[in-house]
Formats: C-alpha cells, sequence, structure tokens
C-alpha cells in the first residue's frame, strides 16, 4: 500500500516484477493505492521499490519473508 506516492516497479537481484494497481481512493486529500505483485515463494529477503513521491524519483526497501506471509502475491 502507498500513501501519497507511487510505485514505478519492484526489483531483486535485479529482476524486476510487474506492479499493477489494485485498488486507489482519495482519504483526507492524500492518494492511497494498493498494488499487487506477483513474486516467486524462493526470492524471500529485501525487494527495492522504486517510488514517486512529490513528483521526484525515490527507494525504498521492502522486506518479505515468505514463510511468513502468504505467498504469492504481496
Amino acid at each position: 500500500m502507498a500513501s501519497g506516492e507511487t510505485v514505478d516497479h519492484l526489483s531483486c537481484q535485479g529482476r524486476d516484477f510487474p506492479v499493477r494497481t489494485w485498488y486507489s481512493i482519495e482519504a483526507e486529500g492524500v492518494p492511497r493505492t494498493v498494488y499487487t505483485i506477483v513474486i516467486p515463494r524462493s526470492l524471500q529477503g529485501e525487494y527495492r521499490v522504486a517510488v514517486r513521491r512529490d513528483g521526484a524519483a525515490a527507494e525504498d526497501r521492502l522486506p518479505l519473508a515468505m514463510d511468513k506471509v502468504r505467498p504469492v502475491q504481496c
């Protein structure tokens, strides 16, 4: 879920995974968007997420431990 930002793509070990917008709504003047990404269960760890905040590119880290969440979508 992103609050006030846009997710451009998600990658792990040099491999990009398509990001799809699932749902978007504006709450208190801030856009809130839920994204879905299909990833292999075997690629656990920290993913790099390219985002846009206030029109500027930024990068976040997203830790995924598939043994602790339901696979295959995150």
